[in-house]
């Protein structure tokens, strides 16, 4: 279902490059829930990267709850690289993705080649579809803490 979510709005987005963060309740830090269109070797380092809340664009999305449109990546130093070689050509946009409560639950990441820039009209649009779509899917898939029954007597 996640991984359906982020096709959605990559298509909506042009985009075919992306992932969704969520926040892991027991480690306290974003992990990669879904991811799109990196090779082999880039998908391995993702799906073990955590981010705490504050560090990198996505951990600082996730923490003031304000997207974050960079249109040179390389040159931004909340841009974590995480070792993975990137091209010239891309620009990255990172949404919070919040839950019914308001709160935000997780981070959406785009990867656009440099051909799409987007216009404020263009992340008022990706962010609401975001939410729309995403959101409750993520929310409906977030880990649980076990449930601890007590006896009564």
């Amino acid at each position: 279902m996640l991984m359906q979510a982020l096709d959605t709005i990559l298509h909506q987005a042009g985009a075919r490059v992306g992932s969704l963060m969520i926040m892991d309740p027991f480690l306290k830090k974003l992990r990669v829930a879904a991811a799109r269109g990196f090779n082999h070797e880039v998908m391995k380092r993702l799906h073990q990267l955590t981010l705490k809340p504050g560090q990198g664009v996505a951990g600082h999305v996730f923490e003031t709850g304000q997207p974050y449109y960079l249109r040179d990546p390389k040159e931004d130093t909340l841009f974590v690289h995480q070792d993975v070689s990137l091209s010239s050509n891309f620009q990255f946009l990172s949404l919070p993705l919040k839950g019914k409560t308001g709160l935000v639950i997780g981070v959406l990441n785009i990867h656009f080649p440099t051909d799409n820039v987007l216009d404020s009209g263009d992340l008022d649009r990706l962010s609401r579809a975001a939410n729309r779509l995403v959101a409750e899917t993520v929310e409906r898939n977030l880990p649980r803490p076990p449930l601890v029954l007590a006896a009564t007597s």
